[in-house]
């Protein structure tokens, strides 16, 4: 194909209808355009005031490139041609916010603020567009939300499913976090550096889709698997998928080679070099916690988290990234399951209300912090003034804590008999309490205080005992991480 006068000719005539913009001098205008239905393809073009025909790319009548895509939807114009020409494309700029229509989508529009602000959070199904200015973007509700960034470097962080993202220009970063499956990203046109983080996947993960990866531009980074684990690419005439030993995780959109795709993978796996160094290149702290739990770990309406766990991990953020807004918390209802997910590397770090004990540091095969804060053990009771009145009934406790043993010793100690039930998650605890198949709960103070908040009519009693050291749980091996914390 060439690019003559018949060819020319073919774009008027397949200019699209109602959107035609005419205007000079120095002005700005805003349009409204809805696309006619069907299929195909759509791409600006540009008719001079010398009659020329400019089309995307240097596909034009001398060869040069009048259209120039700059990022997000934009695109900007040289209208003249040859030897007169400056090629500074300051001739006018067209952007394309694109939006889905009412009547075809159920999320809430949300436009982010004009001026730089702290982190997003997104609780689901929110159709979100970013201003022009940096933004971290966690998407960290049930998922389904639709995110449009602006030009500049933003960041955004995948926690559930089916979240559909639109970069802009910018050098952006995409944290797939683990268990976050189904995902639509866009990297867009822009001639910038991309780069994409995909964590240790989990057992049921499914696919995440990329499309406009530039091999030459983007990278892959994959975050905490093990040293024996094989990456390799499956390659059609319209897609490569990115496989973990064997399982597909990520499909690229497009026609690439085996060559240009691996090398854009970069590795940073469990156990392997500086986990402090790794985290502050990546630009992301991921951390288990506790829901629910008010005052301690708890998660709002507005999808941020509160509580004196999370402004430990904000601090610790703070100084391993330089911004305490770079926190990604993983909800975990049950101890025992936070603590393996750290150790396994689902989670860099693990503020679980956890005591730095020597069983859970070899059996386990997990590292503890100094204390932050040391806490003493009680009960959390409905209707009860005293530990004697436990006497024949049921405490509950969570899996895995040192709570069990320590309420068997101060009741034994004091001459009471009273049984002891492990509930696996802290919701399946407090639910105990509040239905009264349990007459108390045993746990260190803090956290009872957090079930207080939720169970009507609770109470603390005055008795206390073990003094519980609480610390940060992290992977072994870390010198300088553990010291860092």
């Amino acid at each position: 194909m060439a690019n003559t006068d018949t060819f020319r000719a073919a774009i008027r005539n397949n200019l699209a209808a109602g959107f035609l913009v005419a205007q000079g001098g120095n002005s700005t205008t805003s349009h409204t355009w809805t696309v006619a239905s069907g299929t195909g393809f759509y791409a600006p073009v540009m008719l001079s005031q010398n009659g020329d025909v400019y089309f995307i790319g240097s596909f034009n009548a001398d060869g040069q490139q009048h259209i120039k895509p700059v990022g997000d939807g934009a695109f900007s114009f040289e209208d003249l041609s040859g030897a007169v020409s400056d090629f500074d494309y300051n001739d006018g700029v067209l952007r394309i916010n694109r939006r889905v229509a009412a009547s075809n989508d159920t999320r809430s529009l949300v436009i982010g603020p004009a001026t730089s602000a702290a982190a997003i959070y997104l609780s689901g199904g929110i159709n979100y567009t970013a201003p022009d200015h940096a933004q971290f973007i966690h998407s960290n509700g049930s998922g389904g939300n639709l995110i449009t960034t602006g030009s500049r470097a933003d960041t955004v962080v995948l926690y559930a499913n089916s979240d559909g993202v639109s970069l802009g220009a910018g050098q952006d970063r995409v944290h797939i976090l683990s268990g976050s499956t189904d995902n639509n990203i866009d990297l867009g046109f822009d001639t910038d550096a991309d780069r994409v983080y995909f964590y240790r996947p989990t057992a049921g993960q499914g696919l995440s889709y990329l499309f406009n990866f530039d091999p030459t531009l983007d990278t892959i980074s994959l975050v905490n698997l093990d040293s024996t684990s094989s990456t390799s690419f499956s390659i059609s005439a319209t897609k490569a998928t990115l496989l973990l030993d064997s399982k597909p995780m990520l499909e690229l959109i497009g026609s690439f080679s085996a060559d240009r795709l691996n090398a854009t993978i970069r590795r940073s796996d469990r156990g392997v070099g500086d986990a402090m160094a790794a985290i502050a290149e990546r630009g992301l702290l991921v951390t288990e916690m506790i829901p629910g739990l008010p005052g301690t770990s708890h998660q709002g309406s507005d999808g941020q988290w509160y509580g004196y766990n999370v402004d430990i991990a904000r601090a610790i953020s703070e100084q391993l990234i330089g911004n305490a807004d770079a926190l990604a918390i993983r909800p975990n209802q049950s101890l025992l399951a936070g603590l393996n997910d750290v150790r396994d590397g689902y989670a860099d770090l693990g503020l679980l209300g956890s005591t730095n004990t020597l069983s859970r540091d070899v059996n386990l095969g997990i590292d503890f912090s100094q204390p932050y804060l040391v806490d003493m053990q009680s009960f959390l009771v409905l209707g009860l003034k005293s530990a004697a009145e436990l006497a024949g009934k049921t405490i509950g406790v969570i899996n895995g804590s040192t709570a069990k043993d320590n309420a068997l010793t101060f009741l034994r100690d004091h001459g009471i008999t009273a049984s002891v039930t492990e509930y696996a998650t802290s919701t399946a605890l407090a639910e105990a309490l509040r239905s009264r198949a349990i007459a108390a709960i045993a746990s260190d103070r803090t956290r009872l205080m957090g079930y207080q908040a939720t169970i009507s009519g609770s109470e603390l009693l005055e008795e206390t005992f073990s003094v519980q050291p609480l610390a940060v749980a992290l992977s072994e091996n870390q010198s300088q991480l553990k010291d860092a914390v």
